[in-house]
């Protein structure tokens, strides 16, 4: 770890820093004090480090990471100065580390060393950096260790607590440390700031946790306080049932709510189990610095405050909210409302288990189908880049998303998915799409993540996941994408996707499973000879396989193939022989499949054969004496069994 190599430069250099090179180096330090002031600073950073590296830090917090880059650099400048200093003398070879001491104590005072102003200043601004670098101490540890060995350490600028039980200590820590600058208590569990916290006079940064209860009115005394963090998260703490229903106290649920005060400088906002029917209008444009928002398990609440303006909200999250039927109330997105303004910083959404979610808002129909057919009206996601729309039955149309990056369509109705992927505006932004469980979708077409770039078609779809759509009968495509890989899995009316592959040259990893009626064995040779750039083919579970197709043949780039559970499959066709880069085969749970074509030998490039389950070919393939041993007794890895 770095933390090792660290610290043994530090060793290294702490032996440099005995007395007996004390009288040599220190006029060059400021004098034998800041010699002394730099020999404790590094012995502290030694203790530091050695306690990093016991507990792991570095691979857990970023600001530890960095914190370790930047002392790396200022030990190794100070190790180089120190080599620089024992070179001195003009003539004199480089010395090892191991002789600098011994060296150093030779000089006399009609030999002194000869350094330059450079190195003089060098010297002076790397005691400065380390003593910098000393003041940012973190506090880790489990929670029956006590911070309050660092009262000493009266200069700290920065404090970060990442242990439970440090946030009790904090009054005696506040009343000594007078010049932080820096306050991170994100994990601390802090629950009440002390009233000692206006004494930090110098403090410019605080980030706190989502368990803070209160903030003392001392705090509004910072003057250079430039940054306040803060997660809001409100629970609850008996879960909904619906066999107690009569017991709730709605109106004492929303009153709670109603007069709860969030500082306007709350950046995110958690709302967990809250049993009330309405949001209070408290008016989100109060908390513009609002980041991310989190309302989950509110199962009877029906209205939610609007969202739509606010102006740093980056990330959204609904989940499970049984009696919501649209998000927004009102017409937030009118006439004389600009698309841009429509939330305008918005990256991710997510939509979950929202099983009476009926449209984004109740005015849906005018803002989305408005009078003279005119379209444009219809409110946007200017920013939406990643979209998660979960166990939404109900929901038929949302606001546009023309940047699109990753959608997960998860039961919902394929009218949603039509609404979100239109065939007559092209996604070419569209990276990943995973659709599952979606109901009355009867046929997909792929060519709507195509863009037409000029003569050429171009698309950006990388990844194409299709699961439990059970009404899926056809996959099309009518023009070339360059889709890299496409799943296809429980799709148990699926029959037809040659149109598709024909029109797949990218295409690297096919995956087909458990699609009942999908018979391969009569897929055109057309559409396998497009897959010119195939490298992983896996077939699992489709019943009406009885053959491979003679197209398999032409995946001349091939490296990969499996074969899993297809009980009626009976022959291997003599082309397999002609996947010259095969490095992989596995034949599981083939049960009818006997023997192996004589062109199996070809296949010089075979790295491993897995052979389970399959009675009568793993007897053909037995060593020495199997007919089909021949064939395979070439193959480094075989696993027949």
């Amino acid at each position: 770890m770095a933390e090792s190599i660290i610290s043994g430069v530090i060793a290294k250099l702490l032996e440099y820093l005995g007395e007996s090179a004390v009288e040599v180096i220190a006029p060059f330090l400021g004098g034998r004090h800041n010699l002394k002031e730099l020999n404790r600073t590094m012995r502290l950073i030694q203790a530091r480090l050695l306690d990093a590296e016991k507990r792991g830090e570095g691979d857990k917090e970023a600001v530890v990471k960095e914190w370790m880059k930047r002392l790396k650099d200022i030990i190794y400048r100070l190790e180089d100065l120190f080599e620089e200093v024992a070179m001195a003398d003009e003539g004199d070879e480089q010395l090892t580390s191991g002789k600098l001491i011994k060296y150093l104590c030779s000089f006399s005072s009609s030999s002194p060393v000869k350094l330059n102003t450079k190195v003089v200043r060098e010297a002076n601004i790397i005691v400065e950096e380390l003593k910098a670098i000393e003041s940012f101490i973190l506090i880790t540890g489990s929670s029956s260790e006590s911070p309050l060995g660092l009262l000493s350490a009266g200069k700290l600028r920065s404090l970060l607590l990442l242990s439970d039980s440090s946030s009790q200590y904090l009054d005696t820590l506040f009343s000594r440390m007078r010049c932080l600058r820096s306050l991170d208590l994100f994990n601390a569990s802090c629950k009440i700031l002390p009233i000692s916290i206006e004494e930090l006079k110098h403090l410019r940064y605080v980030r706190l946790g989502s368990g803070l209860e209160s903030l003392p009115y001392g705090i509004t005394k910072l003057r250079n306080l430039f940054t306040l963090d803060i997660s809001l998260f409100l629970t609850w703490s008996s879960s909904y049932l619906v066999n107690i229903e009569h017991v709730v106290n709605v109106d004492e649920e929303e009153e709670v709510l109603k007069w709860l005060q969030p500082p306007t400088s709350v950046k995110r906002l958690k709302v967990w189990s809250w049993k009330g029917l309405r949001f209070p209008q408290w008016g989100m444009n109060e908390f513009p610095f609002l980041v991310f928002v989190s309302i989950i398990s509110c199962h009877r609440c029906h209205h939610l405050p609007s969202f739509s303006s606010l102006p740093h909200l980056k990330l959204f999250r609904l989940y499970d909210l049984g009696a919501l039927e649209y998000i927004e109330s009102r017409d937030d997105f009118n006439g004389t409302s600009s698309v841009t303004e429509y939330f305008p910083s918005l990256e991710s959404l997510l939509l979950s288990n929202l099983p009476e979610l009926k449209g984004w808002s109740k005015l849906e129909d005018n803002v989305c189908c408005p009078r003279n057919g005119c379209q444009s009206a219809k409110p946007r996601f200017r920013c939406l880049s990643v979209l998660g729309v979960e166990g939404c039955p109900k929901l038929m149309s949302m606001p546009m998303v023309p940047k699109l990056d990753s959608l997960n369509a998860n039961e919902i109705h394929g009218s949603l998915l039509k609404d979100l992927l239109p065939a007559e505006q092209t996604l070419s932004t569209l990276n990943w799409l995973h659709i599952h469980a979606v109901q009355k979708l009867f046929s997909l077409l792929i060519n709507v993540f195509t863009v037409v770039n000029c003569c050429s078609h171009q698309n950006s779809l990388q990844s194409l996941t299709i699961s439990e759509c059970q009404e899926l009968t056809h996959l099309i495509a009518n023009s070339s994408t360059s889709l890299h890989r496409l799943v296809i899995t429980e799709c148990c009316q699926l029959s037809e996707i040659s149109s598709a592959l024909q029109h797949l040259p990218d295409l690297k990893e096919l995956e087909i499973q458990h699609c009942e009626v999908l018979d391969l064995g009569y897929t055109s040779l057309t559409a396998w000879h497009a897959l010119k750039n195939l490298y992983t083919l896996e077939l699992r579970d489709l019943p009406k396989l009885e053959m491979l197709p003679e197209g398999v043949g032409s995946l001349v780039l091939l490296q990969r193939l499996k074969l899993v559970y297809l009980t009626k499959l009976k022959a291997l066709p003599d082309c397999i022989g002609n996947l010259s880069q095969l490095h992989l085969f596995e034949i599981l749970e083939c049960p009818i499949l006997a023997v192996l074509p004589q062109s199996f030998g070809n296949l010089t490039s075979l790295q491993e054969l897995r052979i389970c389950n399959c009675p009568d070919l793993q007897r053909r393939c037995e060593c020495p004496n199997g007919d089909d041993w021949p064939l395979i007794l070439h193959i480094p890895d075989i696993y027949v069994g």
